[in-house]
């Protein structure tokens, strides 16, 4: 009896470890290795562009992602009169050179994608190159520290990077705003973000100082910038009769109607820092904003920005922060009030570097406008 009771069990154990291991495996095929995984939709991933590429380039490998280009170069017997005048041959040799480049994650090194994933690594080069970064600090917990010592801490170390309330506390590492807690307003919910974040098994945060504005993203490629799109805020409009549970409701159904995301990231904390609760009824023509994750998975507003629109001042910082870096290939995230402002004039920040972009949201909002903007046709033509 116990020995089938332990074989019994032992195969349990046996059927749940395939199991996991199959789920693994699974989520590595569809994100692909941690340390360089894609956002979204990932470039290698869509025939369409690779398709592009194999018409306008020598040779695509899609196996190793690779794209090749072969120059022939003629090498001419001196001058033209000097031809002419001893009857030389017109060419004297033809030489082919080939560059061959990797597109398996965005067209960046492995190395570059794992710089740029580190947020503390990042900021801290593009400070030191003098482009413009929130106020930040790498924040760790002592084995020892309770909730009292960690806001002390915390505090000190906020007055020596020089950074006031409110603030944001997130980890280092990490996409999809996964653990972003913005508009910590005082040293109590900071202290409490903290704990939560130590109890999560964080053993370090990063802190930055809260920058306001829209969430602006960036496309860079090879020292040009391909498209600019703003994040704004998603938000819900008061009609006085329903309450703000339900106007999101209403909102979310709208968004999928129209083939776009809902916002399932609500922050109530900062709908009642706007004085509101979810079963409020909010005032006929009243705008509440109903998450601080702007990004377009939360349901955040789209909208393209005209690249002539933007200073010649912001687009250098764009491009520069990819040769800082290192980088071919990137999505950055900047924060401003207005693009089309001198960051100078209105405390705009690149919050991050993102080394393989989504490009699912330059392609969605191209669908939602109607014009014939396509990102893939502006990649595949600069590739070398």
């Amino acid at each position: 009896m116990i020995s089938k009771y332990i074989r019994n069990n032992a195969l349990f154990v046996i059927l749940v470890i395939v199991l996991l291991l199959l789920l693994v495996k699974i989520a590595m095929d569809h994100f692909g290795d941690a340390s360089t995984t894609e956002h979204y939709v990932g470039l290698s991933k869509v025939d369409r562009f690779v398709d592009m590429m194999e018409k306008k380039y020598t040779k695509v490998d899609r196996d190793a992602k690779t794209v090749t280009q072969c120059i022939k170069k003629k090498n001419y017997q001196g001058s033209a009169e000097e031809r002419d005048m001893y009857g030389l041959p017109k060419i004297e040799s033809e030489d082919t050179n080939c560059q061959t480049i990797s597109y398996k994650y965005h067209f960046n090194k492995e190395d570059a994608i794992k710089l740029v994933k580190d947020k503390i690594a990042t900021s801290q080069l593009l400070m030191d190159a003098g482009l413009p970064v929130p106020k930040f600090f790498k924040f760790v917990f002592g084995p020892t520290m309770d909730n009292i010592m960690i806001q002390e801490k915390l505090l000190e170390q906020m007055n020596q990077a020089g950074i006031t309330f409110p603030i944001v506390l997130k980890q280092i590492y990490g996409t999809f705003g996964i653990d972003v807690f913005t508009h910590i307003k005082d040293i109590e919910m900071a202290g409490k973000t903290l704990e939560e974040m130590r109890n999560k098994g964080y053993k370090e945060v990063m802190c930055e100082e809260q920058i306001e504005g829209h969430c602006y993203r960036i496309f860079v490629f090879n020292g040009q910038i391909m498209d600019v799109i703003r994040r704004s805020a998603p938000f819900v409009v008061g009609d006085g009769v329903n309450t703000i549970r339900s106007l999101i409701d209403m909102r979310n159904k709208r968004q999928l109607e129209k083939k776009l995301f809902e916002t399932k990231n609500v922050t109530e904390s900062f709908i009642a820092d706007q004085g509101y609760k979810m079963d409020d009824i909010l005032p006929k023509g009243r705008n509440v904003t109903i998450s601080t994750v702007i990004n377009m998975h939360n349901g955040a507003d789209i909208e393209r920005i005209p690249l002539g629109s933007i200073p010649e001042i912001n687009r250098n910082i764009f491009i520069q922060a990819n040769q800082v870096l290192g980088i071919k290939c990137s999505g950055i995230d900047f924060l401003s009030p207005d693009i089309t402002k001198s960051y100078k004039e209105n405390n705009g920040r690149i919050l991050e570097i993102n080394g393989t972009p989504d490009t699912e949201i330059h392609t969605i909002v191209s669908e939602q406008s109607g014009d014939n903007f396509d990102i893939y046709a502006k990649i595949a033509a600069n590739v070398f």
